[in-house]
């Protein structure tokens, strides 16, 4: 994995279709969708870090902790350098399952807790579902969900809204579309006005040459 953030520049963003020149996004590597896990070390990464939850309890589930752990202490590194703690309140973006669904998965929450150990960081999971909702990459017989059907199942957690700092940063494992990321932000930019949105994730996706295509890369997971 990269060890410094790389921004999605206008090259980059192409791929990315619900973003534009004014969102800001940072990532740290690249996975490519539809080739498998052993197409490279990022791919065998992202893999077990988004192992579901219904393989806790198995074998599978030691490679799951251990990509958190890796992925935490790298962004331990990377987090002040696109973050102000001062000025910045971090928000993950909610899976596709509700807190008190068994499949509940609070990879992102674990991996910032790694990362801000002995720092004063603003972690909010600010951001909730109204429902639980099919994950997104499970979809083939129908178009993906919109932004503003993202929206209308996402709710501020007033109970975490009192001061929020001026910068938001949106955090999550992977960059599709983007159509979270935009739903997101416009709740919170709607919600407090003077705040400046911006986005973090783990990695990017990289579609993949038509002949290197593998339906199973990623059969298990829960977003």
């Amino acid at each position: 994995m990269n060890n410094k953030p790389i921004i999605v520049d206008e090259l980059l963003r192409r791929d990315h279709s619900h973003l534009n020149e004014d969102d800001l996004c940072y990532f740290l590597m690249v996975y490519t969708s539809g080739v498998g896990f052993s197409h490279s070390a990022e791919n065998s990464l992202m893999s077990n870090f988004k192992k579901s939850l219904d393989k806790k309890g198995t074998p599978q589930w030691q490679y799951k902790t251990k990509a958190i752990s890796e992925i935490g202490l790298i962004i331990q590194n990377i987090l002040p350098k696109i973050a102000d703690f001062s000025s910045t309140t971090i928000v993950p973006i909610p899976p596709s399952k509700s807190t008190d669904h068994p499949l509940y998965d609070d990879r992102l929450n674990q991996v910032l807790d790694i990362a801000s150990i002995d720092k004063l960081v603003d972690i909010r999971n600010l951001l909730l579902n109204v429902n639980n909702v099919i994950a997104t990459h499970t979809i083939t017989d129908k178009p993906r969900p919109t932004v503003n059907e993202i929206k209308i199942n996402l709710r501020i957690d007033e109970t975490l809204s009192s001061n929020i700092k001026p910068l938001v940063l949106l955090f999550d494992d992977v960059l599709t579309s983007g159509a979270h990321y935009i739903a997101a932000k416009q709740l919170i930019k709607e919600r407090f006005p003077e705040t400046y949105v911006y986005g973090f994730f783990i990695a990017r996706r990289e579609l993949p040459l038509i002949n290197e295509c593998d339906d199973n890369i990623f059969p298990n997971f829960e977003f």
